[in-house]
């Protein structure tokens, strides 16, 4: 995880990151650290906002979810990742 340039990350089911690899983090402009003082929601591209429950309601559902998940670096550009993301069993 430390050094894949894929963006590996854990959440809980509010949202809140509790692990973010480097490599992404320096992508967005952030170190992990930072990363994890921020609601991942605000991190979330704004017209996506309002879809953050639902993935995390599919997440908590289904024990999984799959898509395109578009985050903001800090300069205000957009990064666009492919996810897959599961819960552990």
């Amino acid at each position: 995880m430390e050094h894949s340039q894929d963006l590996l990350c854990i959440h809980d089911l509010a949202g809140r990151l509790l692990s973010f690899n480097p490599a992404p983090a320096r992508t967005l402009g952030y170190s992990v650290k930072e990363l994890l003082q921020i609601p991942m929601r605000e991190v979330v591209a704004p017209e996506f906002r309002p879809q953050f429950d639902s993935y995390l309601i599919e997440i908590e559902r289904s024990g999984e979810a799959r898509g395109f998940l578009a985050l903001m670096t800090r300069c205000g550009e957009r990064r666009i990742w492919q996810i897959s993301q599961h819960t552990e069993a």
